[in-house]
């Protein structure tokens, strides 16, 4: 942020709704190969998987609503 409290830059509204959801995919799809081909090197992935999931939901709502309010 510069000194006076603007942005230096800006994101497009698309590619901040649509990117927390395939950053989500790529994340989910690279958990599912790693649990598919080295099984013995994943623990935990269930809960891992679940709190990833919260936690994008969750930011995905706070970007959904800051991108839907009217400035």
């Amino acid at each position: 942020m510069e000194p006076d409290g603007q942005p230096t830059w800006f994101l497009p509204k698309r590619a901040a709704m649509w990117g927390p959801v395939a950053f989500a995919l790529a994340v989910r799809v690279s958990i599912y190969l790693a649990m598919t081909y080295a099984p013995t090197k994943v623990h935990g992935a269930e809960l891992g998987v679940c709190l990833f999931s919260v936690l994008v939901a969750a930011t995905h709502a706070g970007i959904l609503y800051v991108a839907s309010r009217r400035t």
